[in-house]
């Protein structure tokens, strides 16, 4: 539900939570949690590059967001791995 909500910034937050919950249940259960971390991981990338404030726009960074298809994200390479190398 709450990627259905993103770029909002509290869509980001829940989804937080809800994918730490999965991870946590998984952990319990024994069974792979990798898919889970990689997409919390990828979503605090995307949050990343939300802005609090666009002073040249003089509006919320979200609403700067929110212009981008997310499609866009959805496209690129976020993973650990790839954007480790990248530094």
């Amino acid at each position: 539900m709450a990627k259905r909500h993103l770029p909002l910034p509290g869509a980001f937050w829940q989804a937080a939570i809800a994918l730490r919950d999965i991870i946590r249940q998984a952990r319990k259960q024994k069974i792979d949690y990798l898919p889970a971390l990689e997409e919390l991981y990828r979503l605090a990338v995307i949050d990343s590059f939300c802005l609090p404030y666009a002073p040249r726009l003089q509006q919320p960074g979200y609403n700067v967001m929110a212009r981008v298809p997310f499609s866009e994200f959805e496209s690129m390479s976020l993973t650990w791995e790839h954007l480790a190398m990248k530094r």
